[in-house]
């Protein structure tokens, strides 16, 4: 399984690369995705060849001339009898096995892929799959989409081969121009050049019968990078033409938006509408996050179209990630595909034509860039250097043109650069319309996801695991004193250290009393304080639920009996600042989440998420305020009469619900009840409201006197969620039908919304 992809060595400069990385299909893509395996080879390194500004038909043809001669040489004729014939091998289990090479996929960006697809870069038919003409991809998710893909897929056949072989004697033997009209009128309506494919060449027709199904979709180049930059990039632009301070708003809505787990969700800048120095992960977060953000910046209709988009886009994002598909799954993501496309077409219709769209600041100045280096202005009147000019015609040497006679010949003869006339004008004057394009390749290759879905991402982690390599070399070169300066700079006393547990616990709380918190005094303290409200008393049901095993218990389940016999050691509790969640993922894996109550929502941790249990519909959402455990001795004699004598550790978690009109706003939570940490996002366009609850220190650590209305839930945080929701993680969970999509944006009410929302969802199921 090849891939490659061209990278720049360094931050500053100009050193680049162009790997060929090789990977074993018959090895675990979870092993494969493992930096630490090693599992990722470099084969061969392309070296890079001249670059010249523009489009240059000669220079492209001699680069993919290149290309395929280098692959070639790579495809020797020893490799090709190892793939016809195999290869005797002793494996490591002691069996001897003849083995056969297979190239299974290929995965490069699209202007690669093009390069050795032997296909024209965007050009009439630009998909190296099959021939659907440019003007046509618009119609991606219907019926004559799909049979467009089926009936005219790309083929290695004799006549591609003649027409090739036509062309390159044409340009070979006649000495016609590459781009010529003769060359053109042959190659142009199939999008094909005049270059002979290796893969062609040396593997067909029994290896390889058909290169063109070697390039398999690649979700970073064609999703984040790709189809969502592009519309997102495009909805900025109508919240500029929208004008009335909505950009602001984007803005200071993103910068609100909390953080999720060690990486997933990272906190975005305070100028999300710039998009500066954005990668895939930047533009993947956004779109995770994108709904709560956009909501009511725009009126509607505008508003209810552009969520739509967006909610497909991520339903559709998070499906084509899936690491495990099943018939179901594909179905439903077939089915989330044709919604998408009438979601873009009526987005382009309807709210695109409303607006009038110009360049944003950082395409202008891209322009204006690409202007310079394309015409190089001519340098401003300079004088000759003194000592050229002291200097006789007859001091200068024979053969030696005169410097000075040199620059003042410019000099006369130089008119004002056009260059810096057309720069100026576009800085100054008004910015070109921009309308968004749905005639995009990257488009058009969404419908291929559910058939073939590979990525480059392990090209890009083998990168980074080079980079982090170098990283990690420079440091450990540094002094000892430096290096324990750096250790005790990111070191505190308080914080507990995330010691190792085993992968089959349900949760970990550290071993650690060192925060104690007496009862009563802890009681006394936040008296008036609504969250501690018959602290004690609940507190104390809960531990008597959870040791006599009597978990639907209520407070009037236990008489005053029950309750003297519960002893609290040393009436103390002992707080925590993590709690680490293992869970099984949809594709049955394991997975954990990290949650700290402890961090205020608006700095970066997970103070924001939410603990959620399982409900016979659906989930419970409360948001935790505290971790806890106790040593507990329940005195009442057991069924042979006898005592527990030691103290019994308990774990519980203090959660909060809204409105604190319901007795049970407060309430403790057995921490093995919890399925996983979820990401609530406030409902930004629903604004702020102090009625849910009063005064309260602990449900408000950062001193608020309100709270927000409601909150959504993000169900495309991850993959594992984006499942959950389709209710296509467990076994007995049955899928949710496509139409539900458009059904629910999960706008919480804190907690009853949320509950209403579930079963009507499972009424439909």
């Amino acid at each position: 399984m090849p891939w490659s992809d061209s990278t720049h060595l360094a931050d500053f400069g100009t050193a680049s690369l162009w790997p060929i990385y090789v990977q074993f299909g018959n090895q675990s893509k979870y092993e494969r995705a493992k930096p630490s395996a090693r599992a990722c080879h470099h084969a061969a390194y392309i070296p890079k060849f001249l670059k010249k500004e523009g489009i240059d038909p000669l220079l492209t043809h001699c680069r993919r001339e290149l290309m395929h001669a280098i692959w070639k040489l790579l495809l020797s004729d020893k490799f090709v009898a190892v793939c016809r014939h195999g290869i005797v091998v002793k494996c490591h289990d002691g069996v001897t096995r003849r083995l056969y090479i297979r190239i299974f996929t290929y995965s490069a960006d699209y202007p690669e892929k093009v390069m050795l697809a032997t296909v024209r870069d965007m050009g009439n038919c630009p998909c190296p799959r099959c021939l659907v003409p440019k003007e046509k991809i618009c119609e991606l998710g219907t019926s004559r989409d799909q049979d467009a893909r089926d009936q005219k897929k790309r083929v290695d056949d004799e006549e591609r081969k003649a027409m090739v072989q036509l062309a390159q004697t044409l340009i070979l033997e006649k000495g016609l121009g590459v781009n010529s009209t003769a060359v053109e009128g042959l190659l142009k309506a199939r999008s094909l050049v005049p270059t002979s494919n290796a893969f062609s060449e040396r593997l067909a027709p029994d290896v390889v019968p058909n290169f063109h199904n070697l390039f398999v979709p690649d979700i970073l180049h064609e999703w984040e990078l790709g189809v969502w930059k592009s519309l997102m990039t495009h909805l900025v632009r109508i919240l500029h033409a929208a004008k009335g301070g909505v950009v602001r708003e984007f803005n200071a809505r993103f910068r609100l938006v909390p953080t999720f787990g060690l990486d997933i969700i990272r906190r975005f800048n305070s100028n999300m509408a710039d998009m500066k120095q954005f990668a895939a992960h930047d533009f993947e977060d956004a779109l995770q996050c994108f709904i709560p953000v956009v909501d009511r910046l725009l009126p509607e209709p505008h508003n209810g179209i552009v969520l739509d988009v967006i909610f497909l886009s991520a339903q559709l994002h998070g499906m084509h990630k899936f690491h495990l598909h099943t018939e179901s799954s594909t179905r439903l993501a077939d089915a989330a595909l044709t919604e998408y496309g009438k979601a873009l077409r009526r987005f382009k219709r309807v709210t695109c034509a409303a607006y009038n769209t110009v360049e944003l600041q950082k395409e202008l100045a891209a322009r204006v860039r690409r202007l310079a280096r394309h015409h190089a202005p001519i340098p401003p009147p300079r004088t000759a250097p003194a000592e050229v000019q002291g200097r006789s015609q007859a001091q200068i040497p024979q053969g030696q043109a005169d410097p000075g006679a040199r620059l003042h010949r410019a000099d006369a003869s130089a008119p004002v650069s056009s260059t810096i006339t057309t720069a100026t004008a576009c800085l100054h004057g008004a910015a070109r319309k921009k309308e968004y394009s749905l005639n995009t390749f990257k488009l058009h290759s969404l419908g291929d996801y559910t058939k073939k879905n590979y990525t480059t991402q392990l090209a890009q982690i083998e990168r980074r695991e080079e980079h982090l390599h170098r990283i990690t070399s420079a440091l450990n070169t540094a002094t000892p004193l430096a290096n324990d300066a750096h250790q005790g700079a990111w070191s505190t006393s308080d914080s507990e250290e995330l010691a190792p547990f085993s992968e089959w616990d349900h949760h970990h709380i550290a071993k650690s009393q060192k925060h104690r918190v007496h009862l009563s005094h802890y009681v006394y303290q936040h008296r008036g304080d609504r969250a501690v409200q018959d602290f004690i008393c609940k507190l104390q049901t809960h531990l008597l639920a959870c040791t006599r095993h009597n978990r639907n218990a209520t407070d009037a389940s236990f008489s005053e009996a029950d309750r003297r016999a519960l002893v609290i050691e040393h009436e103390r509790i002992y707080s925590h600042q993590l709690l680490r969640i293992n869970y099984t993922t949809y594709d049955v894996r394991r997975g954990q989440d990290l949650i700290n109550p402890s961090t205020e929502p608006n700095e970066d941790s997970d103070a924001n998420t939410a603990g959620e249990y399982k409900l016979p519909h659906m989930f419970w959402y409360a948001q935790v305020l505290g971790i806890y455990h106790a040593n507990v001795v329940d005195r009442q004699p057991r069924e042979d009469g006898s005592l527990e004598a030691a103290p019994q550790r308990m774990e519980f978690l203090f959660v909060g619900f809204v409105p604190d009109t319901d007795p049970d706003a407060f309430g403790f939570v057995d921490p093995s009840d919890i399925v996983r940490a979820c990401h609530l996002i406030p409902a930004f366009a629903e604004g702020r409201t102090s009625r849910l609850l009063g005064y309260s220190k602990i449900a408000r650590p950062s001193g608020e006197s309100d709270d927000w209305e409601r909150f959504y839930v993000n169900r495309f945080v991850d993959r594992d969620m984006v499942m959950r929701y389709l209710g296509g993680g467990k076994p007995k969970m049955t899928w949710a039908r496509p139409y539900l999509f458009r059904l629910v944006y999960w706008t919480a009410r804190r907690m009853s919304i949320v509950m209403k929302r579930m079963l009507l969802m499972s009424r439909y199921k």
